[in-house]
């Protein structure tokens, strides 16, 4: 599900390990935006959605959308509106696709390697809560009336990514491992 501004539907996939992130230091701005072509289309398979006014369709999570072509790209990405996905035309992923693709997972991809798609969805749904967090901090380091809290922020910025333990293909365990992480809140019920 990819924002309409975005260049998803016509361009190709592409491995670049140069463009690899460090999770030891802070993510720049340009880190936080949405690079589908370094992507495997993570946002179109690990979530799923319900029938409603932003998706036309019921899609289980890890399940390709419908619409996912075979080079990882929207086949409806130009009439995603008009065929009722507003939800996928105004999704953003923050970054946080190509991070899992091509950092945490060297490149490889859900539909070569179909026994990394478990532990790549699981990253993702971890990453992009993360990127999106990031992404706040980096705006509001830009702002001048953030100018107080600027020296917090800037310190605090480079702890969300330095802390996340990467998953690792072939890391079954990893969901376990972050469950039992003494340093990460419990989850809380309604």
């Amino acid at each position: 599900m990819k924002a309409a501004a975005w260049s998803c539907g016509r361009t190709a996939r592409r491995k670049t390990p140069e463009r690899n992130h460090d999770p030891s230091v802070s993510l720049s701005p340009r880190a936080l935006r949405a690079d589908c072509a370094n992507c495997a289309a993570l946002c179109c398979v690990a979530p799923g959605f319900s029938a409603s006014a932003d998706f036309a369709i019921d899609k289980a999570p890890g399940q390709p959308c419908p619409h996912l072509d075979a080079g990882f790209r929207c086949s409806i990405h130009a009439q995603l509106r008009p065929r009722g996905f507003p939800g996928c035309a105004a999704y953003d992923c923050f970054g946080a696709g190509q991070h899992v693709t091509q950092s945490t997972f060297g490149g490889s991809d859900w539909r070569r390697q179909p026994g990394i798609a478990a532990e790549m969805f699981a990253s993702f749904a971890v990453m992009r809560p993360l990127h999106e967090l990031l992404w706040y901090v980096t705006e509001a380091l830009a702002l001048d009336a953030a100018g107080p809290v600027h020296a917090d922020l800037a310190a605090e910025e480079v702890k969300p990514t330095c802390g996340v333990k990467l998953v690792q293909p072939g890391q079954k365990e990893a969901t376990e491992q972050l469950r039992k992480d003494p340093n990460r809140q419990q989850e809380r019920g309604p």
